[in-house]
């Protein structure tokens, strides 16, 4: 590896470094619904793992604990994996940047 190359390598690492510090930025300001199938649970966090909300409807509270429970679980899989497939195809851009 000659100067040049080296040169290149080092400004792509720093380019890398501030692009994943933005998209760290972004996803701690980006709000991520997630809601249960039959949208009686909705679960809201940052792309970066805060919760910030869930909200019941009351009509899910007559059906049962059991129900309530699956509901909320149903919900926080769903935002958990939004959140996941934003963070996976930010990261697919970098790394399409420099060539990974």
């Amino acid at each position: 590896m000659d100067r040049e190359d080296l040169k290149k390598a080092m400004q792509q690492a720093q380019d890398m470094q501030l692009d994943l510090i933005k998209v760290q930025s972004e996803l701690a300001h980006t709000e991520i619904s997630g809601r249960s199938h039959n949208a009686k649970v909705k679960v809201s966090m940052s792309g970066e793992g805060n919760f910030h909300s869930v909200k019941i409807d009351p009509v899910l509270l007559g059906e049962g604990l059991s129900a309530v429970e699956t509901n909320i679980l149903e919900a926080l899989k769903d935002v958990t994996a939004k959140a996941a497939d934003m963070t996976k195809t930010k990261l697919a851009e970098i790394s399409k940047t420099i060539d990974l």
